[in-house]
């Protein structure tokens, strides 16, 4: 899985991968896929509610030794993916941003002789805050983290996967 998140730790958008060894003499060789439906990947390979895990696999060592090239292959394919929800989430900040700034030069402008030194110092205020809050928005952060891996169920009278 994929996600792309803002200062804050909250995900802007996320996005789940396949990463595919079809060589098993070639480790390095990694094929990523971004899926369009997790659940229906799940259910054809298998993973359904029914699912049965049948314990532990022989090669565990093997497949750790996958992990680190499918995050480095996923994170990758991820930047490509990421970029029109980076680019977007960017607009709406700096959207919001000249909103911000349009309201400070608006208050500066109908700053009235009448007007108290604490509510236009609470209208600044009020006006900073949601500047803050807008830059905690902004996409700063992206993770991939490996959720599940899939092996071949081996039939071991016929070794058949």
């Amino acid at each position: 899985m994929g996600t792309l998140m803002n200062q804050r730790g909250q995900v802007v958008s996320k996005a789940f991968f396949t990463a595919d060894f079809p060589n098993p003499d070639n480790p390095s060789f990694c094929l990523v896929d971004t899926l369009d439906d997790l659940g229906a990947y799940l259910k054809a390979a298998g993973l359904t509610a029914k699912a049965i895990n049948p314990g532990a696999f022989a090669n565990v060592d093997q497949l750790q030794q996958l992990v680190p090239v499918a995050v480095e292959n996923t994170s990758e394919t991820l930047e490509a993916t990421f970029a029109a929800a980076q680019q977007a989430a960017e607009e709406r900040l700096a959207g919001w941003q000249n909103r911000a700034d349009h309201w400070q030069e608006s208050s500066l402008e109908q700053h009235l002789p009448g007007m108290s030194k604490s509510a236009l110092k609470k209208q600044r205020e009020r006006i900073q805050e949601e500047q803050r809050i807008a830059a905690s928005l902004a996409p700063s952060q992206r993770l991939v983290r490996p959720l599940l891996v899939i092996v071949p169920e081996i039939n071991a009278a016929e070794g058949a996967h």
